[in-house]
């Protein structure tokens, strides 16, 4: 017979699983609005399995993200509030074995916020253990995509080496330093490297769930597709124009958004702007974290290994008139008087 207070080891399973929260904080460009928008397509689904995907707002694409902006304590201008007390009353109100939240906006303010350990106090208020999982991807690649996306939402109109040099060393290319927080704040963490035709496979795999992407009614979709050279040679210019005109970096990304919708289709190669030259620089600069990063979740290095030729850099300046003024006068309609 079993003591009062002695449960046994298949109970206590059952329960810790009972608590988990399943958190995919990223990183940015790693196949995440596509995670994001497979989630939510096939939050039903999911739910009909015993896991959670909270969506207590009606922004469903959009209530992760804005929840960890709230928990770090940098809530988007002119968004709505109590993000974290409905998602708190969503999950710590659900029975399900298991809630998963996602959004890339956890792995951006970790370094810079305590969003990581105010998420370990976010889950153990509602009872429940956390499992992290994170994607990394190869460096230069990262460096292109993030550039290009950056330029897309007005954060920046510098040029790629610029960009480069004033990120190396810093979280967003050492990955030892991303990581960092969360190692700190959280025992369970699931590192992936990035392959986008198998992102879905390799979420749910790191989960530790029984899902398969072919089981899910809605198949992932894809999103942010590259660039054109030329559609971002003319965001860098309509970005200085709005710079100029004093306009803030979250006003400059929705008018952006409007640019591209009334942009003409913009033909020509796609952005490619990484020189052998500042390859190898990326690559000096990250081989030693890569390394530690290598042997501390995988068997041991090269993290990434080499793809071989880099594409030929794309060269697209904005300096017709007619182009200019084209774009000066699309820019000044959209912003107003």
């Amino acid at each position: 017979m079993l003591l009062a207070g002695i449960v046994s080891e298949k109970e206590r399973d059952i329960e810790q699983k009972a608590k988990r929260l399943v958190v995919h904080i990223g990183m940015p460009k790693t196949g995440t609005s596509a995670l994001r928008h497979l989630l939510a397509d096939n939050a039903d689904y999911l739910a009909s399995h015993d896991i959670l995907v909270p969506m207590p707002m009606a922004d469903k694409k959009a209530w992760h993200r804005r929840f960890a902006r709230e928990l770090a304590g940098r809530s988007e201008e002119g968004s709505a509030t109590g993000y974290c007390e409905r998602m708190s009353h969503a999950i710590g109100g659900s029975g399900a074995t298991t809630a998963i939240l996602s959004a890339e906006t956890f792995s951006t303010l970790g370094p810079s916020s305590d969003v990581a350990n105010r998420l370990a106090d976010f889950a153990q208020s509602i009872g429940r253990r956390v499992t992290i999982i994170i994607f990394l991807r190869r460096q230069q690649d990262y460096a292109e995509s993030l550039y290009v996306q950056r330029v897309k939402t007005g954060y920046l109109n510098s040029d790629f080496e610029t960009f480069v040099e004033e990120n190396l060393g810093k979280p967003v290319f050492d990955y030892t330093k991303l990581l960092a927080p969360w190692e700190t704040a959280f025992d369970d963490i699931v590192v992936r490297k990035f392959v986008p035709e198998n992102i879905a496979t390799d979420f749910f795999d790191a989960t530790g769930l029984h899902v398969s992407p072919e089981q899910l009614p809605a198949p992932i979709g894809r999103y942010n597709l590259r660039m054109t050279a030329r559609t971002v040679e003319q965001l860098r210019f309509c970005t200085s124009l709005l710079e100029k005109e004093g306009v803030g970096r979250f006003e400059r990304g929705k008018l952006l958004a409007r640019v591209m919708e009334v942009l003409p289709d913009s033909h020509g190669p796609a952005f490619h702007a990484l020189t052998p030259q500042l390859s190898e620089r990326i690559r000096r600069t990250c081989d030693d974290t890569n390394d530690e990063i290598a042997r501390r979740y995988f068997d041991s290095p090269p993290l990434f290994p080499d793809t071989g030729p880099l594409p030929e850099p794309t060269v697209v300046r904005i300096d017709d008139p007619q182009e200019q003024a084209r774009l000066t006068d699309l820019v000044a309609r959209l912003h107003g008087p």
